[in-house]
C-alpha cells in the first residue's frame, strides 16, 4: 500500500509526486525517510486526498497541438493564457522555494548553488515581464482584431491602432528569445545530476528540465499555430478595413 512507502522512494519513482506532496505541506525533502502514512499524519493531512492527487496527476496529459490547428485564434489565446496562469502560479513558485532550500554545503560544488539562487530569482523576474508585455501587448492586439472581424467594433476607432502595430515585427522578435532557459542550463551544465546530488538537487533540476520543455513546447505554439492565425486574421480585418475607409 502507497501509506507503507517511503517517501524518497515515491518521489524516486516519479518526481512529480514531490509537487503534489508540497501542495499539501509535506515537504518531502525533510521528510525522505517517513512513509506516507507518517508523513501525512504528522502534516495533518488526510492520505486519500494525496492519493487521489497523485492519480489525477498521472492521468495529466498535453494538448495535442492538432486541437489548436484546428481551433479558433480565440481557443489558441485562452490555451496559451492557461499556461502563462501555470508557469507563473505553480512552477515558478515551486522551483523558487526548491532553489532557496538548497543548503550550498550539502554540495561539491557550493558556488553553483550560491550562483543560482542569485540567478534564477532575476529570471523568473524577466520572464514574468515577459508574460505581461506579450498579454497586454501581443493578445491584447489579436482580442481587438477579433473585435473588428465579429463588428463589434468601428473601424475608424480602430484604424490608428493597427496602424501603429507591426505584427511581423513582433513575430521576429518572439523567435530570437525563445532560448530563455539558456542561461541557467548552462549555469546546471544541462541539469545534470552529479554523484553528490541528494534528492532535493535531484528533483529541482527535473523540474527545470520539464520546464524548459514546457517552454520550447509553448513557443511552438505561438509560432507555428498563433501566429499563423494572427496573420491571417489581421489580413482580413485589413482588407475588410480598406473597403471603408479611402487609400491615398
Amino acid at each position: 500500500m502507497i501509506a507503507y512507502r517511503k517517501i524518497s522512494e515515491l518521489v524516486e519513482e516519479n518526481y512529480s509526486y514531490a509537487y503534489v506532496l508540497d501542495c499539501f505541506g509535506i515537504e518531502f525533502y525533510k521528510l525522505e525517510d517517513q512513509t506516507l502514512g507518517d508523513a501525512c499524519f504528522q502534516n495533518k493531512v488526510l492520505i486519500d486526498h494525496v492519493r487521489q492527487s497523485i492519480k489525477n496527476l498521472s492521468n495529466h496529459s498535453r494538448i495535442d497541438p492538432q486541437l489548436l490547428e484546428r481551433g479558433s485564434i480565440g481557443l489558441v489565446v485562452a490555451y496559451l493564457k492557461h499556461s502563462h496562469h501555470v508557469f507563473v502560479k505553480r512552477s515558478l513558485p515551486y522551483m523558487s522555494k526548491l532553489i532557496k532550500e538548497l543548503n550550498k554545503t550539502d554540495y561539491l560544488f557550493p558556488q553553483i548553488i550560491c550562483d543560482l539562487q542569485v540567478v534564477f530569482p532575476l529570471f523568473v523576474e524577466d520572464f514574468i515581464r515577459h508574460i505581461h508585455e506579450e498579454e497586454d501587448l501581443l493578445f491584447s492586439y489579436i482580442n481587438k482584431l477579433l473585435k473588428i472581424d465579429k463588428g463589434e467594433l468601428v473601424y475608424t476607432k480602430a484604424f490608428f491602432d493597427l496602424e501603429s502595430m507591426n505584427l511581423m515585427d513582433v513575430a521576429l522578435d518572439h523567435s530570437d528569445t525563445d532560448d530563455e532557459m539558456a542561461g541557467i542550463r548552462k549555469l546546471t551544465s544541462n541539469y545534470k545530476i552529479g554523484v553528490e546530488s541528494d534528492l532535493l538537487l535531484a528533483v529541482l533540476f527535473k523540474e527545470l528540465r520539464q520546464f524548459e520543455n514546457d517552454l520550447v513546447f509553448h513557443a511552438n505554439i505561438e509560432n507555428k499555430i498563433l501566429f499563423t492565425k494572427a496573420f491571417e486574421l489581421e489580413a482580413r480585418v485589413k482588407s475588410k478595413i480598406s473597403k471603408f475607409i479611402p487609400q491615398n
